[in-house]
């Protein structure tokens, strides 16, 4: 859960659209339900907690630019800082209509959290997450 209050600047061109959000007060919440599943360090949540409370400032910037017909990309930046520890998040969509019924879409997340507990297993603070994905599309 993120709550912000800041502004939003935003510009619109004819194949992109870029929106920059700084807020200089943010609270942001951290909820792990299940702690077997995820580790609740690798999130900002301390050994022994199931959620964690985070003040700081937040910038956002997200873009959304249509290359091609056919090609597009979208983008989203996130820096959250509690003045103690950096969170920064950046999400890529690239999605591509190969045809009128084929579609593919791949995704990248990178994630830096250095309040992280490094660890042998989890020895740095940044976190991928990769995905690509095909798709039938079918209009009538």
């Amino acid at each position: 859960l993120k709550v912000s209050v800041g502004m939003d600047y935003k510009v619109s061109k004819k194949k992109c659209n870029i929106s920059l959000m700084g807020a200089p007060f943010s609270y942001t919440f951290v909820y792990i339900k299940d702690d077997e599943i995820v580790n609740p360090s690798a999130f900002s949540v301390e050994p022994g907690h199931s959620s964690a409370n985070l003040f700081g400032s937040e910038i956002t910037a997200n873009v959304d630019w249509k290359i091609t017909k056919d090609i597009s990309w979208i983008s989203k930046l996130e820096y959250f800082t509690t003045y103690d520890k950096v969170i920064a998040s950046w999400e890529n969509t690239f999605n591509f209509q190969l045809n009128r019924y084929l579609s593919t879409q791949f995704f990248l997340h990178s994630r830096y959290d250095d309040g992280v507990t490094l660890t042998e297993e989890n020895d740095t603070y940044f976190q991928f997450k990769e995905m690509l994905t095909f798709g039938l599309t079918y209009t009538w």
